[in-house]
């Protein structure tokens, strides 16, 4: 089975073929020799609907992704494919602060 989950904050966003890329960094439970926590960064990618993506995401929001963990041959790197996503509304009009997002 091929199913990962992750909770971290957005570093970066951008548009790749009607797509959504992202790199959310996940932080380890391992502190660095300045006390500070160490992170992993990892390379998503949210396929369709870019509109929904471009209204909702930022960068340095906190979000709990799940999704499919791929290797590309081509370039040698993972990328998850990310299949839900919720996410910190902090703009909420409604007082809906957590919000789903379903790719």
């Amino acid at each position: 089975m091929n199913y990962v989950v992750l909770m971290g904050n957005i570093l970066s966003l951008e548009e790749k073929d009607e797509n959504c890329s992202m790199k959310i960094a996940v932080q380890r439970n391992e502190k660095d020799e300045n006390g500070n926590y160490k992170t992993d960064n990892f390379n998503c990618i949210l396929y369709g609907n870019l509109k929904k993506a471009q209204d909702y995401l930022n960068k340095g929001d906190e979000v709990f992704i799940s999704g499919e963990v791929h290797y590309d041959e081509n370039t040698s790197s993972i990328y998850i494919t990310i299949h839900k996503l919720v996410f910190m509304d902090t703009n909420s009009k409604d007082n809906e602060q957590v919000k789903l997002l379903e790719w």
